[in-house]
């Protein structure tokens, strides 16, 4: 979910195959033609790498029923967001909020200009040379402004994907690049294969610490939200290279897994088209998503990320709101799997932007939601009148006769007592 450096389009992103990969199973090297192939492969692809973490069973098995008082979060930017209209939606705001890796402290990284094809390196390029009180320093400003009650308790996110810790899977070519040079710089003697490994060892234990220690920063100057980062775990990464990430994991107080919608889904019984894909597939795949994190870290609480737009990199329904059956899978996988809540992203640019989504939320969208929310969110049963105290026997002495006709006594004792019944609410379709 990075935003596009420099650009004047932040929908668009310079990064986008993580979506992609988080969709297919597939690592980034193998999208394009094998994404248009059968389903079947699709498929193997996505179930190898789980049965892999060992999460298929619980992905087989019935997901339990979601928890009551499921909250929709608001976590969109843009010039126009101010002007969105929920239509009475309970959507909520300051809730959550996400931090751009180029907008919460030095974040070293290597960016690509998409219209030159040139490489630019910001703050050193590689976190082995992380200038780290300048670092913290940024990190603590940005926090301050962003959110700058030190009491806030909300869900915040840290967007970090130019990089992950992994040199295999997580590392692009130009900073593997960069990492051996500074390897080379310090040791002349060492050969090729010495460079490589060096640069591997070094590249992983920086990157890890940078990723940890930022988080325990945020964490001691916020300590009342929920810190995280985007995506983590990622399906696509194969059992070992999980256990590598436990240091992330355990630091993490939440996880925010996107759901988005990169294919466009149909029902199981019609034959998919190009960019699209079976309805069984989607929310198949929010399951197997939500279970890899569950057995990763089973006491913590997931807030997924929904995007009701269908993924750029979609080359057919590039940004058009979601259908009728991926939007309400997009909110009801989650919440049938456990989650706390969902987390709203977007950006929402210009005036077309802010027209169409309150066209959304004020018809069709905003009544998918609703109907949501009404299986999630029943109201509660009416209270059960309190137990009458148990009658004192009655003493033969103490008896005291009255007037009141006795056909009166005969049915104030006959009278049953009232029962409320509760009836179960069915959980939605």
């Amino acid at each position: 979910m990075i935003l596009a450096n420099h650009s004047p389009s932040p929908r668009r992103y310079l990064i986008l195959n993580r979506e992609v990969e988080s969709e297919t199973g597939l690592p980034h090297p193998f999208i394009g033609g094998l994404l248009m192939m059968r389903r079947t492969l699709m498929t193997a692809c996505a179930i190898g790498t789980l049965a892999a973490c060992g999460v298929m069973a619980s992905a087989q098995t019935a997901p339990p029923q979601g928890a009551a008082n499921f909250p929709l979060h608001w976590c969109v930017s843009g010039a126009e967001e101010p002007n969105i209209n929920f239509s009475g939606l309970p959507i909520q705001r300051g809730r959550s909020e996400i931090f751009y890796e180029q907008h919460i402290g030095k974040y070293p990284r290597i960016w690509t200009d998409p219209a030159t094809g040139r490489h630019y390196t910001e703050n050193e390029g590689i976190p082995q040379k992380t200038n780290w009180p300048a670092h913290l320093a940024k990190v603590r400003r940005d926090l301050d402004a962003r959110i700058p009650d030190v009491n806030w308790d909300g869900t915040a996110i840290l967007d970090f994907e130019g990089w992950h810790p992994n040199w295999e899977m997580g590392v692009r070519d130009p900073m593997k690049a960069l990492s051996r040079a500074w390897v080379r710089t310090r040791f002349p003697a060492l050969s090729t294969a010495q460079v490589e490994a060096r640069a591997h060892e070094e590249f992983e234990a920086a990157g890890m610490d940078f990723m940890v220690r930022t988080i325990q920063e945020c964490k001691a100057l916020r300590p009342h939200a929920k810190w995280g980062f985007y995506g983590f775990p990622y399906v696509f990464y194969p059992a070992n290279m999980q256990e590598e990430f436990r240091p992330i994991f355990n630091a993490v107080d939440a996880f925010f897994p996107p759901v988005y919608a990169v294919n466009y889904s149909v029902p199981d019984t019609q034959t998919p088209g190009p960019w699209q894909r079976y309805l069984s597939d989607y929310t198949t795949r929010i399951s197997q998503q939500m279970a890899l994190t569950r057995q990763i870290a089973p006491t913590k609480p997931i807030f997924p990320l929904v995007w009701i737009r269908y993924h750029d990199m979609n080359h057919v329904y590039t940004d058009q709101m979601l259908n009728d059956l991926d939007l309400p899978a997009m909110f009801r996988q989650p919440w049938l799997n456990g989650a706390q809540a969902v987390i709203f992203w977007d950006y929402i640019q210009d005036q077309t932007d802010r027209d169409e989504y309150n066209a959304f939320f004020a018809g069709r969208g905003g009544n998918i939601i609703r109907n949501f929310l009404t299986q999630a969110n029943p109201p509660p049963s009416p209270a059960a009148p309190p137990a009458a105290s148990p009658t004192p026997p009655i003493q033969a002495s103490s008896v005291i006769r009255t007037s009141v006709p006795s056909s009166t006594n005969k049915a104030a004792k006959s009278a049953p007592s009232r029962v409320l019944t509760a009836v179960p609410v069915a959980p939605g379709r």
